[in-house]
């Protein structure tokens, strides 16, 4: 079991889904990393202002569609097995129940 915010990220970013414990048990409640996608005609070619020079390679995938381009995110399965982007709250990063969803 991980316990803090710090090793859940740790986790997200080898791949891994986390919750909390104090997430309802019953649901299915987990968080993931999405990574992010890019695809220019150029691949030397980095649009200005897009953070993308910030992000390691690891966290992006190449797209299909030419132009395409978006940052990894963070998202939550809901109850109901929708996809969501998740933004932690201040509970969830000073939290030490945290745990990887096998």
């Amino acid at each position: 079991m991980i316990e803090t915010f710090e090793e859940a990220i740790i986790c997200l970013k080898e791949g891994k889904k986390v919750r909390r414990l104090r997430w309802n048990k019953e649901t299915e409640l987990f968080i993931y990393l999405v990574k992010g996608k890019f695809n220019f005609i150029d691949k030397d070619y980095v649009p200005e202002n897009t953070l993308i020079e910030v992000i390691p390679a690891t966290f992006l995938i190449d797209s299909d569609e030419e132009g395409e381009f978006s940052l990894p995110r963070i998202d939550m399965q809901t109850h109901h097995g929708i996809m969501i982007g998740w933004i932690p709250s201040a509970y969830d990063i000073f939290a030490e129940d945290w745990c990887i969803v096998e």
